[in-house]
């Protein structure tokens, strides 16, 4: 999650759907890095983080500090953070399961095996028909994966299969 601009905006566009009404809704963003996670669960941010966030958006769920504009306690609720090591399982499991991954330019930094045992965790988290969303310089069109690939309109996502084997619904 970095800094936790990529989680608070994707909370506030869950928000802004308008689909999440009634749906208790948790957004998840995690790091290795403690001071990361502690500079995330803060929620300040300066100016040069809205660069592209419209007006609206910023008066609607931030608040000036003294340190820079605040994320409203609304968004905030339903983020949440923690240190993660992607490669650990049961660090990973701690999770539960989700709708949606989105690892955004971090399979870039792992070696073949230790990418391919990260896409197994977030097989294994995702429900049946949820997606994976990566980075736009990395794919799974070349590595053998459980996933399939899903055409979006300017952009390929990864599914989990809707339907899983008698196996894999008692490995949960």
């Amino acid at each position: 999650c970095s800094t936790g601009e990529e989680v608070y905006t994707l909370a506030i566009s869950l928000i802004e759907s308008g689909l999440t009404s009634g749906v208790r809704l948790s957004v998840i963003g995690s790091d290795l890095c403690r001071s990361r996670i502690e500079f995330a669960e803060r929620g300040i941010y300066r100016d040069h983080s809205f660069r592209s966030t419209p007006a609206r958006l910023k008066r609607k769920y931030f608040s000036p500090t003294p340190d820079g504009l605040a994320i409203s306690e609304e968004v905030k609720r339903i983020c949440h953070f923690r240190p993660i090591n992607l490669l650990d399982p049961q660090e990973v499991r701690q999770v539960g399961r989700v709708d949606a991954i989105f690892c955004r330019n971090v399979l870039i930094y792992f070696a073949d095996n230790s990418r391919h045992q990260v896409i197994e965790h977030f097989h294994e988290r995702l429900i049946p028909g949820a997606h994976l969303f990566l980075g736009h310089s990395e794919n799974l069109l070349t590595t053998p994966s459980p996933f399939e690939s899903v055409s979006l309109e300017k952009d390929i996502a990864y599914r989990r299969a809707a339907t899983h084997s008698p196996l894999e619904r008692n490995h949960r």
